[in-house]
């Protein structure tokens, strides 16, 4: 991830559009997880299920910036996105780019109830979701091939 004392970034124009983009696809994503079941958010997205290939899980030059664009505008918008909709708007701008993806599922069992979890990881990279990852159990997978 970028450094967060660092904000030279900022002062280009490259991360203002690439902070445009991930407004967009996370908006995108929230009403399509809220509207749609997700087997059909799936399949207008183009996501695979079950095992990823091995090959062409290669990080891109963007692929951490993509990451920390969804987790910054995630954290400023007025509504609630989840970590599915940030999984899916991270994935959506990493086949833009021509990086392969996989959204991870999990589950976990607390007390008298179950939480669920997502993920993206981009080759050896986990870009969303990553803070509570390890309490979970992966359930499903959905990846998306490289553009």
């Amino acid at each position: 991830m970028l450094p967060a004392a660092d904000r030279s970034h900022l002062r280009r124009p490259s991360t203002w559009l690439l902070l445009g983009e991930a407004a967009l696809r996370t908006s995108t994503a929230y009403v399509q997880v809220r509207m749609l079941p997700f087997r059909r958010v799936a399949a207008l997205r183009r996501l695979r299920t079950g095992a990823a290939p091995s090959s062409g899980f290669v990080a891109g030059p963007y692929t951490e910036r993509v990451g920390w664009a969804v987790q910054a505008i995630a954290a400023r918008t007025p509504w609630t996105v989840t970590c599915l909709m940030q999984a899916l708007a991270g994935s959506a701008m990493l086949h833009r780019r021509g990086v392969a993806s996989c959204i991870h599922l999990g589950v976990a069992a607390d007390d008298d109830s179950y939480a669920a979890h997502a993920w993206l990881s981009a080759g050896p990279h986990i870009l969303t979701g990553s803070g509570e990852r390890e309490r979970f159990t992966e359930v499903g997978r959905y990846w998306s091939a490289a553009a």
